[in-house]
């Protein structure tokens, strides 16, 4: 999260001051030239002059509106370019035109060129299917200024090979294709560590992820870890059928985490990774455990987000988000029918998809799936107030910003509203 000095914010306050300030004297302004042009008691003007000399009152008018201020100067230039014409000109029928206040408004000229025209693509390195570049897409962006930065010194487009989109910096050795149409051999199954290295890679992925997502539920996970790892246990039917899915997925994190570099293009923990992908049932299956269902999507995203894959994570995010709102997990969930411990669950579950939701979305440049407004969940309680909670807390808040600044901040065709800098900076 970028931190902003108060000097910048202090200096943006008074900007926004300024500017609201000059508006209000032009209103002020622009009601002074109605009267002194609409009054019965106003000079009489010839309709043979072509050249009238500016009265008194409009000199100071001028005077006024455009003397120093802390404002910016491109919009004391604009209010200039509204009242010159008081002075300049004659109407056809030599009648001096009545001016209205709207007339003399200063009108907000903020563009954003990327908004404009045709929605913009990008050719695909592989595949048929260009890329869609998202408006607010900070990874849209930069592409889109590397092209017009390349276009314009060297007057040719930069090569495809140059540009890499996504699912393009690391390969994980499978197209996800299965059976005996596969288009890639199978993989060996991967092999599994220790009990006691289990637990390190776990505790690693606590450590690096716990405080900001909910990627398992500790106890349940743990218990079931302890049956997989028990050599005494012969029949480890107990297991729940998804278990080992999601244990593979939180190995593959702890690899990644503890890597120091890597060699060639496969990344850590990859061959975990994919096992668990294939051994993942399909969608109309996975409904009958929701909420170990949502925990493995979210795992399955962030890895591949870490990857660079953000198509496929943007994919399963929504499916664990509609999974969740299915189910109710948007809601208080007060009912005597849910147990204590679930609501519990199913609150730092929803919170999380919540987070992952909203920041793919805006690194794809697409529109949120569901709005604040229909969200009554509540954060998960903690009496200590422990460093987890403020964590998620912060990061509810930001997520409910990124979806304001791309709901209110950024207008329709590119058109930014008049209090652009306001929005912006609240």
């Amino acid at each position: 999260m970028c931190l902003t000095s108060n000097s910048f914010i202090n200096n943006l306050e008074a900007k926004v001051a300024s500017y609201e300030e000059t508006a209000s004297r032009s209103e002020r302004a622009t009601s002074s030239v109605d009267q002194h042009y609409q009054s019965p008691e106003g000079p009489q003007r010839s309709h043979e002059v072509t050249e009238p000399n500016p009265s008194d009152n409009t000199q100071e008018l001028l005077e006024a509106v455009t003397a120093p201020t802390p404002a910016d100067s491109s919009v004391q230039i604009e209010l200039v370019e509204h009242l010159v014409p008081l002075t300049s000109f004659t109407a056809a029928d030599g009648t001096e035109p009545v001016i209205s206040s709207r007339s003399l408004s200063p009108e907000p000229r903020l563009m954003n060129p990327f908004a404009l025209g045709a929605s913009a693509y990008a050719p695909a390195s592989r595949g048929d299917v260009p890329v869609y570049l998202g408006t607010s897409s900070n990874w849209a962006f930069g592409r889109r200024v590397l092209v017009m930065s390349h276009e314009q010194i060297l007057g040719s487009m930069p090569g495809q090979e140059s540009l890499f989109f996504q699912s393009e910096i690391y390969d994980l050795g499978w197209d996800g294709t299965r059976g005996p149409f596969a288009s890639t051999p199978p993989m060996e199954p991967a092999t599994l560590p220790t009990a006691d290295h289990a637990i390190y890679l776990i505790n690693a992925v606590k450590f690096h992820c716990g405080q900001m997502f909910h990627l398992f539920d500790e106890e349940t996970f743990m218990r079931c870890f302890a049956i997989f790892h028990d050599p005494t246990v012969i029949d480890k039917s107990s297991l729940m059928p998804l278990w080992f899915v999601h244990y593979l997925l939180i190995l593959a994190f702890g690899k990644a985490f503890l890597a120091r570099g890597t060699r060639g293009r496969r990344p850590p923990g990859a061959e975990l990774f994919v096992q668990a992908m294939q051994l993942l049932p399909d969608t109309t299956f996975l409904c009958v455990r929701p909420v170990q269902t949502i925990e493995i999507l979210c795992c399955a995203c962030l890895y591949l987000q870490s990857l660079d894959y953000r198509s496929p994570a943007y994919i399963l995010i929504r499916q664990a988000l509609g999974i969740a709102l299915e189910h109710g997990m948007h809601t208080d969930m007060q009912s005597q029918h849910i147990p204590e411990h679930h609501v519990r669950r199913c609150r730092n579950i929803f919170w999380t998809v919540y987070i992952l939701d909203r920041q793919l979305s805006s690194l794809m440049g697409l529109p949120t799936s569901i709005r604040d407004e229909d969200i009554s969940a509540e954060l998960p309680y903690d009496p200590l107030k422990s460093q987890k909670a403020m964590a998620l807390d912060i990061q509810v808040k930001l997520s409910r910003v990124i979806a304001k600044i791309a709901n209110n901040v950024y207008g329709p065709e590119g058109r930014l509203d008049v209090r652009y800098v306001a929005n912006t900076k609240d």
